[in-house]
């Protein structure tokens, strides 16, 4: 990858910026080069900074931390902020109708909107015991798909209600 066009390598660093950063998780320009050096391509000081101008010009929300022990550059805006991605993950935790194994994988989705050291920290503050409460419907997406195209085409749609009992000991 020593041949990598510098358009290629301001994306590799946005990425990298992305999962690895943080407010509170800072990375180094020096830590950049290293990761550039592990890819397999060169990089510079300057190079460096001159990829993180061009993400900013074009959007991208990198700020330096210069306050505090930890400096080092970081993605300032995303977009959503961890207050709403754990309340997104609660919320899918709780949902009743929303499978555990569709619920795991949801979950890990989500905690991608967010640093490694931000998704780490995160816990649901909902205990759900799988067995009792989630449903164990895998279609649930199919069903939902097709919900929403019967709605988009302004169709009738039957339901059967049935009853769930969930005995609370």
């Amino acid at each position: 990858m020593t041949n990598v066009n510098n358009k290629l390598k301001s994306l590799i660093l946005y990425k990298y910026l992305l999962q690895h950063t943080d407010e509170e998780h800072p990375v180094t320009t020096t830590a950049i080069i290293a990761m550039f050096e592990e890819l397999g391509m060169s990089c510079t000081r300057k190079t460096v900074y001159s990829y993180i101008e061009a993400l900013n010009e074009i959007g991208c929300d990198i700020m330096l931390a210069t306050n505090g022990r930890k400096k080092g550059y970081f993605i300032a805006t995303r977009k959503f902020e961890l207050p709403e991605v754990m309340l997104l993950i609660d919320a899918v935790s709780s949902a009743g109708f929303i499978t555990p194994k569709k619920t795991n994988s949801l979950v890990e989705k989500l905690k991608s909107l967010v640093s490694e050291e931000q998704a780490k920290s995160m816990v649901s503050q909902f205990y759900v015991d799988a067995g009792s409460v989630k449903c164990n419907n895998e279609e649930i997406y199919i069903i939902i798909d097709h919900l929403h195209d019967a709605i988009t085409r302004r169709k009738k749609v039957r339901f059967t209600y049935r009853r769930r009992s969930i005995d609370v000991y």
